[in-house]
């Protein structure tokens, strides 16, 4: 069934919504969860969330059983999984902020349960002169974003900042691009939207109170930490510090 003549209006996905049903996989496990309601792995697009991995497209059927006016599990063909056709599972969970990634053949298993880094003896540095993969084939992608217009004013904000504090820092770990790289990093800082688009539905107005400007790590950080606030990535910064100078004494 085409998806613009189902009666489940697919926009009407949250952020809060997607959240439970990805703590009832968790809950219950991968297997048992998607099972449970009818859906098959997911062989190319996953979900990343605080660092685990979940299937796109179960996770966005279970997950309008919390949407107010649907209140039920979508099936399998009431939508499309995928990320490049307009309200697919992929495109959906994009749309509202998380992070859905795409992995080649074999590399799945691998993602769900990856094995720890251990050091060992017996490995030498020869492949380094004979490993090799092939990459840089161009490959058309398509993906359904959240509309952004708040470059003049993120702009404006590096400008006033500048203008009042005669240099462009990271507000959580205080970074400076100019001061590291010189003329290389002048003007050069990112801004974060304190209240992610993706936690609304509809168009939001951003202001400049709405910005903070943040270096590349820190942006990254708080991004890839779902629910994490710039002071709750300043707190855990704070506290890595602390536990690496205490290991030293």
């Amino acid at each position: 069934m085409p998806i613009s003549e189902g009666a489940i209006d697919l926009k009407k996905l949250s952020v809060p919504a997607v959240k439970r049903a990805i703590e009832e996989s968790k809950r219950e496990g991968r297997d048992v969860f998607r099972k449970k309601h009818g859906f098959h792995i997911s062989r190319r697009y996953y979900l990343k969330f605080e660092g685990e991995y979940f299937d796109t497209k179960p996770i966005v059927g279970v997950a309008f059983k919390h949407v107010p006016d649907v209140g039920r599990v979508l099936k399998p063909t009431e939508f499309s999984g995928g990320i490049t056709t307009p309200f697919s599972a992929g495109s959906l969970l994009d749309a509202l902020g998380f992070e859905v990634v795409e992995t080649q053949p074999g590399e799945w298993e691998h993602l769900i349960s990856p094995q720890p880094l251990v050091h060992d003896d017996k490995i030498d540095d020869d492949w380094l002169d004979h490993e090799e993969v092939s990459e840089g084939t161009p490959v058309l992608k398509a993906h359904l974003r959240r509309e952004r217009r708040s470059a003049d004013l993120a702009k404006k904000l590096k400008l006033s900042t500048l203008k009042r504090t005669g240099r462009l820092a990271c507000v959580v770990c205080e970074f400076d691009f100019a001061a590291t790289y010189g003329p290389k990093g002048l003007g050069y800082i990112e801004a974060h939207h304190i209240v992610p688009l993706g936690e609304s539905d509809e168009a939001v107005i951003t202001m400049a109170a709405d910005l903070a400007l943040v270096c590349a790590n820190c942006h990254r950080m708080v991004h890839r930490s779902g629910g994490m606030t710039l002071d709750d990535l300043r707190v855990a910064r704070r506290e890595a510090f602390e536990g690496s100078s205490r290991s030293l004494k």
